[in-house]
Formats: C-alpha cells, structure tokens, sequence
C-alpha cells in the first residue's frame, strides 16, 4: 500500500509527516484569534463591582458602550463587569490637509501593493492589523485610596473610569 501512495504523490514534502511551513503561514497567524478593535486589559487585581461581584485577575476585552457612559469588562464574549464612564473625550479627527496628503500616499501604497506578490500581501495585512491593535491601550492603576482607576483609549475615545 505505501510503496503505491509513493508512485501516485509528485511532491516529496507530502511523504514528509511533519512538514515546516513558510513565515507567513506559521500556525500563530493561522490560527490564532482575529483580531479585535478593542483593547485587552491585564488585570492583575482582584476586583469588586458595586453589585459586589469579583473579577479575578487574568485578561479581558474592554468595550465602551455606543453612549460613552459604561465601560463592559468582557471574557469569553461574556460581560463580566460594568464600569461607569467618569470623564470621556473624543479625539480630534484628521485635517482636511492631512487627508490630502495621505490620498497621495494611498495611490503610491496602490502601485506598490501592485507589485508585491500574494504572500507579501498576506503578510504585510498581518502586520498592519497588528500596529492597528497597537494603537489600542486599557490600563488600570491602583490610587492606593480605596479605588482602582481604569483608562481606556481607541482612535476616537480617551476614558477614564473608578472602581470603588
């Protein structure tokens, strides 16, 4: 049976049983959870709501509601904890000028994508997505007062919440 499965496979990588695969296609991009557009916290406190529910320490999403008022702790796509909003601002947008400038910068980017190959795309859409989560930040701090304080930032919003 094997010697027939050899005549029949052209390629000799397939008779390999664990076979290397390129950069760009290494089991942490391939299979490792999408991306998100909200920031990840690492909570190394534990923590009690005003309902007196515990969050343990560990890493959760942080979600500020479409109001700007609540701040949603979220594991497992699960809300564990709410958080009231003490202070929201929104970030000031790019100027007109600005935008002029990077549509001249997309159409060089354009010509250039134009002439990398399907692999250097793949790889080049990876890092992207990752300096896009980079820009992300949540941060909680301990005032030593009796209450933790919680900032969030994203592209549009800077927060800051209390846990008493």
């Amino acid at each position: 049976m094997f010697e027939l499965l050899a005549l029949i496979s052209t390629d000799p990588l397939d008779l390999i049983p664990d076979r290397q695969y390129p950069a760009y296609d290494n089991a942490i991009y391939r299979y490792a959870h999408p991306t998100t557009l909200f920031p990840v916290l690492k909570n190394p406190y534990i923590l009690r709501d005003k309902d007196n529910n515990t969050l343990e320490p560990g890493y959760y999403e942080i979600h500020l509601s479409s109001d700007q008022r609540i701040f949603y702790f979220i594991q497992s796509n699960k809300v564990v904890m709410t958080v009231p909003v003490i202070s929201c601002e929104k970030l000031e947008q790019p100027k007109e000028e600005e935008t002029k400038n990077d549509k001249k910068a997309e159409k060089k980017k354009k010509k250039k994508e134009k002439k990398l190959t399907e692999k250097e795309l793949k790889l080049k859409k990876v890092q992207e997505e990752a300096k896009q989560q980079a820009r992300l930040k949540a941060t909680i701090e301990d005032s030593h007062q009796g209450y933790f304080v919680l900032r969030y930032k994203d592209s549009t919003y800077k927060a800051v919440g209390y846990i008493f």
